[in-house]
């Protein structure tokens, strides 16, 4: 178990349990037909975000256990892409989230898809 210290080092930590989650389906789904790469990801923390696709150490990452930087590896070569998804637009967030109405009436037709 590891402690974070911040929402970014939190959020860079999920981030890499999803690309070794989105791995595992895209090793799966390619023994049986092609997969389209590189393979999206999408993040709603632009920090996590720039700590994957900027190999940057400084005082702020150098304690981040080296485990979590093997994204960096993945992105570099093109098989997983971020795409950064505002609050606004996450559907994910009306399930963690205290949102104002309009956005929850706007994301509860999104995910129910009656627009």
């Amino acid at each position: 178990m590891t402690i974070a210290l911040s929402s970014v080092e939190a959020e860079y930590m999920a981030l890499s349990d999803a690309t070794r989650e989105t791995l595992y389906v895209y090793n799966l789904l390619s023994e049986f037909f092609p997969v389209a790469t590189p393979v999206p990801i999408n993040i709603d923390n632009k920090g996590a975000g720039f700590i994957a696709e900027n190999n940057i150490n400084n005082k702020m990452t150098k304690h981040i256990d080296v485990r979590y930087h093997f994204v960096r590896y993945y992105i570099c070569n093109k098989l997983i892409e971020l795409f950064y998804v505002p609050t606004a637009e996450n559907v994910s967030d009306i399930f963690t989230k205290a949102l104002s109405p309009d956005v929850f009436k706007k994301l509860s037709k999104v995910l129910l898809k009656c627009e």
